[in-house]
Protein backbone atom coordinates (compact mmCIF):
# COMPACT_ATOMS: atom_id res chain seq x y z
CA UNK A 1 0.00 0.00 0.00
CA UNK A 2 2.73 2.55 0.75
CA UNK A 3 4.91 1.56 -1.85
CA UNK A 4 2.01 2.34 -4.20
CA UNK A 5 1.19 5.47 -2.90
CA UNK A 6 5.18 6.12 -3.41
CA UNK A 7 4.48 5.69 -6.99
CA UNK A 8 1.75 7.38 -7.44
CA UNK A 9 3.50 10.56 -6.04
CA UNK A 10 6.79 10.27 -7.87
CA UNK A 11 4.87 9.69 -11.05
CA UNK A 12 3.03 12.84 -10.35
CA UNK A 13 6.38 14.11 -9.60
CA UNK A 14 8.01 13.38 -12.57
CA UNK A 15 5.00 14.73 -15.38
CA UNK A 16 5.39 17.91 -13.15
CA UNK A 17 8.89 18.25 -14.29
CA UNK A 18 8.35 17.34 -17.39
CA UNK A 19 5.77 19.81 -17.95
CA UNK A 20 8.11 22.49 -16.40
CA UNK A 21 11.22 21.63 -18.89
CA UNK A 22 8.55 21.83 -21.96
CA UNK A 23 7.41 25.08 -20.99
CA UNK A 24 10.64 26.44 -20.82
CA UNK A 25 12.05 24.66 -23.86
CA UNK A 26 9.45 25.95 -25.87
CA UNK A 27 10.17 29.67 -24.69
CA UNK A 28 14.07 29.28 -25.46
CA UNK A 29 13.31 27.69 -29.36
CA UNK A 30 13.30 29.49 -32.06
CA UNK A 31 11.51 27.38 -34.41
CA UNK A 32 12.31 28.94 -37.76
CA UNK A 33 15.47 27.57 -39.53
CA UNK A 34 17.31 31.10 -39.62
CA UNK A 35 15.83 33.68 -37.01
CA UNK A 36 15.94 36.87 -38.95
CA UNK A 37 14.71 38.82 -35.62
CA UNK A 38 18.32 40.97 -35.61
CA UNK A 39 18.05 41.40 -39.34
CA UNK A 40 14.64 43.56 -39.23
CA UNK A 41 16.25 45.81 -37.16
CA UNK A 42 17.39 49.05 -38.19
CA UNK A 43 20.63 49.04 -37.32
CA UNK A 44 21.24 46.43 -39.42
CA UNK A 45 20.76 48.74 -42.62
CA UNK A 46 23.80 50.27 -42.66
CA UNK A 47 24.64 51.28 -46.30
CA UNK A 48 24.08 51.29 -49.33
CA UNK A 49 24.78 52.06 -53.34
CA UNK A 50 23.22 53.17 -56.21
CA UNK A 51 24.07 51.16 -59.52
CA UNK A 52 23.00 53.70 -61.67
CA UNK A 53 24.75 56.86 -60.65
CA UNK A 54 26.76 55.23 -58.03
CA UNK A 55 25.97 57.68 -54.87
CA UNK A 56 26.53 56.16 -51.46
CA UNK A 57 24.67 56.37 -48.27
CA UNK A 58 26.82 55.06 -44.75
CA UNK A 59 23.95 55.65 -42.39
CA UNK A 60 20.39 54.34 -41.96
CA UNK A 61 19.41 57.93 -42.03
CA UNK A 62 20.98 58.68 -45.48
CA UNK A 63 19.78 55.25 -46.66
CA UNK A 64 16.28 56.30 -45.74
CA UNK A 65 16.44 59.67 -47.07
CA UNK A 66 18.56 58.94 -50.03
CA UNK A 67 16.71 55.44 -51.02
CA UNK A 68 14.26 54.48 -49.00
CA UNK A 69 12.86 51.60 -47.56
CA UNK A 70 10.16 49.04 -48.95
CA UNK A 71 8.36 46.28 -48.19
CA UNK A 72 8.36 42.76 -49.38
CA UNK A 73 6.49 40.42 -47.60
CA UNK A 74 7.52 40.79 -44.09
CA UNK A 75 10.92 41.70 -44.46
CA UNK A 76 12.10 45.51 -45.00
CA UNK A 77 14.68 46.32 -48.05
CA UNK A 78 16.42 49.29 -49.04
CA UNK A 79 15.11 50.43 -52.90
CA UNK A 80 18.13 49.84 -55.15
CA UNK A 81 18.35 52.70 -56.98
CA UNK A 82 18.27 55.98 -55.40
CA UNK A 83 15.44 58.71 -55.27
CA UNK A 84 16.58 60.40 -57.58
CA UNK A 85 17.46 58.04 -60.39
CA UNK A 86 14.26 56.45 -59.83
CA UNK A 87 12.31 59.69 -60.53
CA UNK A 88 14.82 60.17 -63.14
CA UNK A 89 13.98 56.92 -64.56
CA UNK A 90 10.32 57.52 -64.83
CA UNK A 91 10.32 60.94 -66.06
CA UNK A 92 12.61 59.91 -69.20
CA UNK A 93 10.66 56.63 -70.37
CA UNK A 94 8.52 57.67 -73.28
CA UNK A 95 4.91 57.81 -73.47
CA UNK A 96 3.22 55.60 -75.78
CA UNK A 97 1.24 58.28 -77.12
CA UNK A 98 -2.49 57.17 -78.49
CA UNK A 99 -3.34 57.84 -82.40
CA UNK A 100 -6.81 59.21 -82.88
CA UNK A 101 -7.32 57.14 -86.14
CA UNK A 102 -7.31 53.72 -84.42
CA UNK A 103 -10.13 51.71 -86.27
CA UNK A 104 -11.31 49.46 -83.40
CA UNK A 105 -14.39 48.74 -85.39
CA UNK A 106 -14.21 48.08 -88.77
CA UNK A 107 -17.54 48.19 -90.44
Amino acid sequence: MIYGLIIIILFFIIIVILKNKDASRSEEDDLELFSTKKFQEKENIKSAKCPQCGKIATTYEEVRKKFGLRKVGYATDIQSWCRECRKDRDENQEKPELSDDLELFDE
